[in-house]
């Protein structure tokens, strides 16, 4: 197929052209800002145009528009979209109904909420992982360095890699554990700017006992109540004046948003940095007695948060990293990588995962039952369920190399059998 490409800068679009070239389509790629959701007319008479320039069969996205929906439903061709964030909630947008529209989400849960509504033109699709380009060719070059080594002498000197440095300098990403991620310190802290100076007690312990529970959906049995108390208004007069009201084609209830963008945002950030704090405290060796403290490992913390206020965290943070270009080294030559899976992402592998397993990393993430049903805690990834296993996991990997090197091989073995771009957007095309 001849392909439209939307690119709005998420993360792995390389990953996607690469496998739709491997796949034999041709994508033509297309960039432009949407400025609104379902009224940006200068972004639809510039995708109908292209459209009809390059005589496309199809548009494709990551994550889902709907007036990408509204313009394919008017050129008469399908748009293929593929969800990774979660709650999505443009999917909960009219459009989303339109028979153009064949879209993937990674997320169960995230599909139960809209059949709820009648919504039937969304499947579930787990995420995809690939090895890195700029990971494989280093891999490559070191592997031609090893021969020089061994070679006989007159060889080594004609060389045209000798005296290069492994993975061409990038040693500097190595670490005993590490964590690529926002902790969300800054903007869209929307909880912490709407309870300041505030008393939100049944908000407070909503999200308390939310954290941390993987297995439960503790927010949503809870909302009638927090409905129907004073506080509630906080967020409905926050949302006002931040203009997060929905326009009249979202059918997604108030309450909804609130849950998410308030509620299991604010869980999302608390076990963050609580998990973090702790992993950093155990790294310097002021941890409260644990399985790791008597074992010395390093930290680095790749984020572009402010961490200022945490001297913990602020002491290991290295900055952020390129996707494409130093990502994959992160995950390769951490022994251990942290995976950290956002409340509102009820069900499904986040995109994270993939790519350390890709890469040939180990990781340790929380549990998610998609997770726990796709892969086996021990044998290709490792799973935890709260702070204190998540530490005593660390030490166990770290003073057991050899069984996980060969959990990382068996996650990268799985994931390059069963989860490639190439293989999942066959099925997506398929739909």
């Amino acid at each position: 197929m001849k392909i439209l490409f939307y690119k709005w800068h998420a993360y792995n679009e390389a990953c996607m052209e690469r496998a739709l070239r491997a796949e034999g389509h041709e994508g033509v790629p297309f960039a432009m800002e949407c400025r609104h959701y379902t009224r940006d007319l200068q972004l639809s008479m510039q995708m109908i145009g292209k459209i009809h320039a390059e005589h496309v069969d199809a548009v494709f996205s990551f994550n889902y528009y709907p007036i990408v929906s509204l313009i394919c439903d008017t050129c008469k061709i399908p748009y293929y979209a593929w969800v990774f964030d979660a709650v999505h909630f443009t999917l909960f947008c009219e459009p989303v109904r339109l028979a153009c529209n064949h879209i993937a989400s990674f997320d169960r849960h995230q599909i139960e909420l809209l059949s709820a509504y009648g919504v039937d033109t969304v499947f579930y699709l787990p995420l995809a992982g690939e090895e890195f380009p700029s990971l494989k060719e280093a891999q490559m070059q070191e592997e031609a360095q090893a021969k020089v080594r061994t070679a006989p002498q007159n060889a080594r000197k004609s060389s045209p890699v000798q005296g290069r440095e492994p993975y061409g300098g990038r040693e500097r990403f190595a670490s005993d554990v590490s964590f690529v991620g926002t902790l969300y310190t800054g903007a869209y802290s929307y909880y912490t700017d709407a309870a300041r100076e505030k008393s939100l007690p049944i908000a407070e312990e909503i999200i308390e006992k939310q954290k941390f529970c993987y297995d439960a959906d503790v927010i949503a049995p809870a909302m009638p109540e927090l409905l129907r108390a004073p506080e509630y208004e906080v967020f409905r007069e926050y949302m006002e004046t931040a203009h997060m009201k929905q326009d009249a084609e979202y059918f997604l209830p108030e309450r909804r948003i609130v849950q998410s963008s308030f509620l299991e945002k604010e869980v999302t950030i608390r076990e963050r940095q609580e998990l973090l704090r702790a992993v950093a405290r155990a790294a310097r060796g002021s941890a409260k007695k644990s399985a790791l403290s008597n074992v010395g490992f390093d930290f680095a913390l790749y984020t572009g948060s402010d961490v200022s206020a945490m001297p913990e965290l602020s002491a290991c943070a290295r900055g952020v990293v390129d996707y494409d270009t130093e990502m994959p080294f992160v995950f390769a030559l951490s022994r251990i990588n942290l995976s950290m899976t956002r409340c509102s992402i009820r069900s499904g592998i986040p995109l994270r995962v993939f790519d350390v397993m890709a890469c040939g990393g180990f990781v340790l993430t929380d549990a998610r039952p998609d997770i726990e049903e796709f892969f086996t805690d021990g044998k290709e990834l490792a799973i935890y369920h709260g702070v204190e296993e998540c530490l005593d996991k660390i030490a166990y990997y770290l003073s057991h190399e050899e069984e996980r090197l060969a959990i990382a091989r068996a996650g990268r073995e799985r994931v390059a059998r069963d989860f490639t771009y190439a293989g999942q957007i066959k099925k997506l095309f398929a739909s």
